[in-house]
């Protein structure tokens, strides 16, 4: 007899249920095995050390009653009707935008440059997530990553905090350490030198015991004493730093971490943020995971937007010797700055502008806009109004027809005094207009009506480095670049310099080590190059052009080949009258290297002058020379008398255009406004350069098509 359908179902599940209770026995069994080896090996009797005391949280009775309210309000919200299906909604939506970041974080990582700069764009614009999620992001972040999103102004909740951020050492565990750090890099003249005359200067560390122990921020304080050596061991570090083999050995002695604490300690002292961002942005050329690890990846991005223009630019700079993504990848060791772009660029620059100052003059010092004083801006007191005719001629400007008359100033200080503008009645003369030209090539303007003079200009706030902050706006896509050097007037104010540096404050050396350093920069690389200047700054281009025309390096030869235009302010081609002077004296103020060459006439100006004429007819006036001189005597607090630094002898070229501008020499590095002579000259000649480029190349190429050899038809 067979058995029935109903019979047969039940038979299956017994034999299912009886399956089911042999697996889990057979689970249970090989747990209770597993466990018994494991307690064989390991003793987890340890693990329960805490079970018998309990763990407590205790919160503050405001913030539990503060915690109650809000979860007593969400539930109330979450009763609402309309939240029914609008918090669904907005719960996904932060899901989603939480994981698409994790998502390009990880494409950030990818080995496809073009793919992993894209994901660096998008996350650089995220600014909608919560803390923890960018905590949680940035521990994901690697190196590269991390640097990439500083140079894209990311939201600085990217980076991690530095380690321990509200603790610091004892000031003088941290002098300890950078004592012993900078004598690790024995053998070495220059720390032989610097134990002389700095590091042995103090006595600080008599009696001290080594303390590395952690202390509360606000409750450490340091003594003018430790200021004043820190300092000074940043100094050193600044000088030594330029060598590759020091920084990785102050890298293999964890200095990076003693001056990440020597930063906390001053993080609110701007003098201190610029010497360190100094000794980083040196460093920064040989390593980048380090900083990254330590933290300074973060610090710098902050840094990079510090209102303080020499910490902002130098924190900048450092990073991009970091970033291995540029599209224009390149380093700027010491003395070159990047002063624009300081994020990263999408496309290559159509032109690089270099600004070279002169003698006591400095990158962040000698561009800035002319002081702002209403009566002086102005030019109350010798303001004159011209003729159009007689604004530019050939020969001397003649007596003005106008003077403002005292009624007329005393009108205009105090419309100036009530409204702070100008109506359309008035119309400002710039003091800086030309008083003499040599070429009628340029007209203007000379003037702005006064409804203009400070409505329309871009320059309404005060700028320390113009050629940074006018600049691009009137020509995108360019890339500014600013040298700083070291001189001094007499060999008492150079009295703390390293050994090693006496001796190369000549013209020869100095060009020689800057031009490696451009070279270094990419300057010139497939696109021109415009050099701006001042005084001894001009003699500086002069003879780096002139030894890199005669360079076997191909990148080094380009910054003569690809020079376009210069523009020389106040630049004493045959010399200057204060070395002159300066030798009558020099028994008692013992003249540099540096000012003994720009005697008047002397033979190493002459010979270089007559090399730099041989250049630019070689370059068969490709270049646009344009010369300015001062046409005001100048007021030197050394000598307490006014005095014609650079005559209209020295400074004038037989090529180019050449003015007289009524201005004394320090004014030529300072306009006024973006609508003076002196900045919408230059600006002529950036365009005119562009311009003769894109011909010239344009012409290349048909050339090149034409030598290419044709298959017979």
């Amino acid at each position: 007899m067979t058995p029935s359908g109903y019979e047969l179902s039940k038979y299956k599940k017994i034999a299912a249920c009886s399956a089911l209770v042999s697996t889990v026995g057979s689970v249970v069994y090989f747990y209770y095995k597993m466990e018994q080896s494991l307690n064989a090996i390991i003793n987890t009797n340890v693990l329960d050390i805490d079970k018998k005391r309990p763990d407590y949280i205790y919160l503050k009775y405001s913030i539990y009653k503060e915690s109650l309210a809000e979860i007593k309000h969400s539930q109330t919200y979450d009763k609402n009707w309309i939240n029914i299906f609008i918090n669904p909604l907005g719960k996904w939506w932060k899901s989603l935008k939480h994981s698409v970041a994790w998502r390009l974080l990880e494409v950030a990582k990818s080995d496809d440059k073009h793919q992993r700069m894209k994901a660096i764009h998008q996350l650089a614009r995220i600014d909608h997530l919560k803390d923890w999620d960018f905590q949680h992001l940035a521990q994901q972040c690697n190196a590269t990553s991390a640097v990439s999103l500083a140079r894209n102004n990311c939201d600085l909740r990217w980076f991690l905090p530095p380690r321990a951020e509200r603790a610091v050492r004892q000031p003088k565990s941290l002098i300890y350490e950078l004592r012993d750090q900078i004598a690790a890099l024995q053998p070495n003249k220059c720390v032989n030198f610097f134990h002389g005359t700095v590091l042995n200067k103090f006595n600080i560390l008599k009696g001290f015991e080594y303390d590395d122990q952690w202390h509360p921020l606000d409750k450490c304080k340091v003594s003018k004493q430790e200021t004043e050596f820190l300092k000074q061991c940043l100094e050193v570090l600044i000088h030594l730093t330029k060598e590759a083999d020091v920084v990785r050995t102050l890298i293999n002695e964890r200095t990076l971490e003693t001056l990440m604490e020597v930063q906390k300690l001053f993080h609110k002292n701007l003098e201190m943020k610029f010497l360190l961002a100094k000794v980083i942005s040196n460093m920064s050329l040989v390593a980048c995971d380090d900083f990254f690890v330590t933290g300074w990846v973060g610090i710098l991005a902050e840094w990079s937007r510090n209102p303080d223009l020499r910490v902002q630019v130098t924190a900048a700079k450092a990073l991009n010797n970091m970033d291995h993504d540029d599209n224009i990848r390149c380093t700027y060791p010491s003395r070159i700055y990047p002063l624009h772009p300081k994020t990263q660029l999408k496309r290559r620059p159509d032109v690089d502008i270099v600004f070279v100052h002169g003698l006591l003059g400095g990158v962040f010092v000698t561009w800035r806009q002319k002081d702002r004083d209403y009566p002086d801006e102005l030019g109350l007191y010798d303001t004159i109004l011209y003729d159009e005719e007689e604004l530019i001629s050939t020969q001397p400007a003649k007596k003005p027809k106008t003077i403002l008359s005292d009624i007329a100033t005393n009108e205009l200080i105090a419309t100036l005094n009530t409204s702070g503008e100008l109506n359309s009645d008035w119309e400002v003369v710039f003091p800086d207009c030309p008083l003499y030209s040599k070429n009628d090539s340029f007209n203007g303007p000379y003037s702005i009506i006064g409804d203009k003079w400070k409505n329309d200009d871009r320059s309404e706030e005060y700028t320390y480095c113009w050629p940074m902050d006018w600049l691009p706006f009137d020509c995108p896509n360019l890339r500014i670049i600013g040298i700083n050097y070291e001189t001094a007037l007499t060999e008492w104010q150079a009295k703390h310099t390293c050994t090693c540096e006496k001796g190369r404050g000549t013209l020869k050396n100095r060009s020689d080590e800057l031009m490696k350093s451009l070279a270094d920069a990419g300057l010139g690389k497939d696109r021109p190059i415009v050099w701006v200047g001042h005084s001894m700054g001009g003699l500086l281009i002069k003879e780096i052009i002139v030894q890199a025309m005669n360079d076997s390096n191909e990148d080094i030869k380009k910054l003569a080949l690809n020079t376009r235009g210069i523009l020389f302010l106040g630049t004493p081609h045959k010399g200057s009258s204060v070395a002159k002077l300066k030798q009558h004296i020099q028994f008692l103020l013992s003249p540099t290297i540096e000012v003994k060459e720009l005697e008047e006439n002397g033979s190493f100006l002459l010979s270089l002058h007559d090399k730099f004429v041989d250049y630019l007819h070689e370059m068969n006036e490709k270049v646009n020379i344009v010369s300015v001189v001062e046409g005001s005597p100048t007021m030197l607090t050394s000598f307490k008398f006014p005095i014609r630094i650079v005559t209209q002898e020295s400074a004038k070229l037989q090529f180019g255009d050449f003015y007289v501008l009524n201005v004394d020499h320090l004014g030529l590095s300072k306009p006024n406004t973006q609508q003076s002579f002196l900045y919408q000259r230059l600006l002529m000649v950036i365009k005119d350069v562009l311009v003769a480029y894109a011909k010239e190349n344009t012409v290349q190429m048909e050339h090149d098509d034409d030598c290419e050899p044709r298959e017979p038809h």
